[in-house]
């Protein structure tokens, strides 16, 4: 169990915490899933799952299957902007709610949506990400 675990997000895999409450995710990726995390947990009881978060260009090359995969905001440039939450034990009623709630809290103002929920089988995800220029992108001093 990682030492930042609470009642309401949990991680797939322990090396996830460290990536999540690194200087290279966004703060407000931070700040949006950890509220996210506890009105979840308020409204139905259960945690979130944080599954990924970074990505190299190698693992991104991987599931793409090409030398030159699009970009991606679990890329560290210069911060990570991306999660990838487990959807498995949801029902259509909590992704809707979760996606609604994410999208009225946080939402985005270059028609991007700041959560969806993609992928099939074992690999779908809710994927949520932070816009890059929104707020404060660079070197902390």
């Amino acid at each position: 169990m990682s030492i930042f675990e609470t009642k309401f997000l949990r991680f797939k895999e322990d090396y996830l915490s460290d990536q999540f409450i690194s200087l290279q995710t966004h703060p407000a990726l931070v700040g949006l899933v950890f509220s996210l995390g506890l009105w979840f947990f308020t409204k139905f009881k259960k945690p979130l799952i944080i599954t990924a978060v970074w990505r190299t260009k190698a693992e991104q090359q991987k599931l793409y299957g090409t030398q030159n995969p699009p970009e991606s905001p679990h890329y560290c440039n210069p911060r990570c902007r991306a999660v990838d939450v487990r959807v498995r034990d949801w029902s259509e009623d909590e992704e809707l709610a979760t996606i609604g709630w994410i999208q009225f809290h946080f939402p985005r103002d270059d028609d991007k949506k700041t959560a969806f929920i993609h992928g099939d089988g074992d690999s779908r995800h809710c994927h949520i990400q932070y816009p890059s220029k929104n707020g404060y992108d660079g070197e902390d001093t």
